[in-house]
């Protein structure tokens, strides 16, 4: 892979529950949450066989919540000038993260959330598909063809169209011949009532056991486990309304 190609490479969870939130995770993931950050309002991050798969930050009652997917950049301060000048707007950063890199959180030019990241001691989560590494990341959005402009020219992406029906619209960005990402069609009147936001997918040994898993610990299920051509499938609620999804193989 290309040094610093634009993909995601990180995630964080915001989280009313803080720590305690960890246990819905490990019996999910596989993830145990490390020791928190003083430094860093308590900040933590999820790991498996001691390595880092996401981070934690507890969020006080009434702030937004849920997971963020930050995009590598190998040149912060430019990608904030195109971020801006294609119509998207920088919510905070950049920001030093000791020296481990910097980070931002941008919203798109349909103000759809997300984050940058540009690494210096710190790279992200693994990129090699392991099982309790976040493995594929969607945007479900009500501009589609914004979004991908949008996209294209802040990141240089180049998309591939899947589908382009009325009822499913969908395309994937690949980074040096590996499918990294995807964008979805949201804009139609059977997702009215959800905002746009950014999907990942966690790969899991037994999706159906996860599933079970999450109803156990508090969680609930947005879509069953059900077969696709890219592995076993679920869409998972955590207790406190963070949405993200779980794939029983690779689907890059």
């Amino acid at each position: 892979m290309a040094a610093l190609a634009p993909r995601p490479v990180w995630m964080d969870l915001a989280t009313l529950s803080g720590r305690e939130i960890s246990s819905f995770y490990g019996a999910v993931c596989g993830w145990n949450a490390a020791e928190g950050s003083d430094q860093f309002g308590g900040y933590f991050m999820f790991m498996k066989d001691d390595v880092p798969m996401t981070g934690a930050m507890p969020t006080p009652a009434g702030q937004p919540g849920g997971w963020t997917t930050y995009v590598q950049t190998a040149d912060m301060s430019a990608t904030l000038e195109a971020i801006v000048r294609h119509g998207g707007t920088v919510v905070a950063g950049p920001l030093p993260i000791a020296e481990l890199g910097s980070m931002a959180i941008i919203l798109d030019q349909a103000g759809c959330p997300f984050g940058l990241w540009a690494p210096e001691a710190f790279a992200g989560f693994p990129l090699d598909g392991r099982v309790g590494s976040p493995v594929w990341f969607e945007l479900y959005t009500k501009d589609y063809a914004g979004s991908q402009q949008f996209l294209s020219s802040v990141f240089g992406w180049t998309f591939d169209t899947m589908s382009d029906t009325d009822q499913f619209r969908y395309a994937t960005v690949s980074v040096d011949g590996v499918q990294v990402f995807g964008i979805m069609d949201f804009s139609s009147p059977m997702h009215a009532a959800m905002p746009a936001y950014w999907n990942s997918y966690f790969r899991v040994t037994d999706c159906d056991a996860a599933t079970v898993a999450a109803e156990a610990q508090g969680g609930s299920l947005l879509m069953a486990p059900h077969d696709t051509p890219f592995g076993r499938m679920a869409s998972v609620r955590d207790p406190d309304g963070a949405v993200f999804s779980l794939v029983q193989n690779n689907p890059a």
